[in-house]
């Protein structure tokens, strides 16, 4: 919360309700504040691919170096004890689920949305908004070549 009135510039253009494009944003004293967990997934910001999963991490070449916007929260992870084992196993499993399974979108033209919910957005499958948040996902097993 502000301690103070404060006027905050945007980053980009934004346009309000009532179709006004702002230049400053008040925030009053004491107000309360919710962001979305959409800003990692602004082109201008991160990429033009954002909305794909990539998975160059894996590449040899590219595992060197630093860890990206996960580095902090890891470090906080890794130093307390207990934490850095339980890591490790939902490590496992993640690298394991990848190895064995093939995770991907329908293929029928679905088309999902960010709507404004109460304090973030949610996505929902556009003409079946009534059945809630939700991200359906193709899961099939990857076919092992002998």
């Amino acid at each position: 919360m502000p301690s103070k009135e404060e006027v905050l510039p945007p980053a980009e253009l934004i346009t309000t309700q009532d179709r006004r494009t702002p230049n400053e944003v008040p925030v009053s004293k004491g107000q309360k504040m919710c962001f979305s967990y959409v800003y990692n997934s602004m082109p201008s910001i991160w990429s033009k691919d954002t909305g794909e999963w990539i998975l160059n991490f894996l590449d040899d070449d590219k595992r060197r170096g630093r860890l990206g916007v996960c580095e902090p929260a890891l470090v906080l992870v890794l130093a307390l004890d207990n934490w850095r084992f339980a890591m490790m196993e939902i490590e496992m499993i993640i690298v394991e689920l990848l190895r064995v399974l093939e995770f991907s979108l329908p293929r029928d033209g679905l088309l999902i949305r960010h709507y404004p919910g109460s304090q973030m957005v949610i996505p929902l499958v556009s003409g079946k908004t009534g059945d809630g948040a939700q991200v359906p996902l193709c899961v099939k097993v990857v076919e092992r070549q002998a």
